[in-house]
């Protein structure tokens, strides 16, 4: 029966669908919202500081220059990390003008993740009502 036939291909259409639609979203809750927010200098020497390592920040120099890092040790007198391009760095803290250390944005990454979702119905609602070929 070619009209069976049809309803199966359109099944397994949605299906694809919707697997395709389950693994957007989890690459997308993988590559969570990230922010930069700002730290006082003060809270490096803090019981619990606003910087541990292996938190990824950005520092603004005295001279304007911005370095972005992945903290490695942490002192009162310096930061010690990582850049992008593997080399180690010692910043001395009185060499910092601002420091920002990125978090996830949970608002931000919920937003994402609820559009997506808000997406992928629409699609598959739209893949339903197309009439069998």
């Amino acid at each position: 029966n070619p009209f069976v036939k049809r309803a199966q291909h359109g099944s397994r259409s949605l299906r694809w669908d919707m697997r395709h639609a389950l693994l957007l979203l989890s690459l997308s809750y993988c590559a969570a919202c990230t922010t930069l927010r700002p730290v006082e200098l003060d809270t490096l020497a803090a019981p619990t500081p606003a910087v541990v390592p292996g938190d990824r920040i950005r520092v603004t120099k005295n001279d304007g220059s911005t370095v972005s890092l992945k903290t490695n040790a942490l002192t009162p007198m310096t930061i010690e990390g990582t850049s992008a391009h593997g080399e180690r760095v010692t910043i001395g803290v009185a060499e910092i003008d601002e420091l920002a250390v990125r978090r996830r944005a949970t608002g931000k990454t919920a937003a994402l993740v609820a559009s997506l979702i808000f997406g992928v119905g629409a699609v598959v609602e739209g893949v339903k009502q197309l009439p069998p070929y």
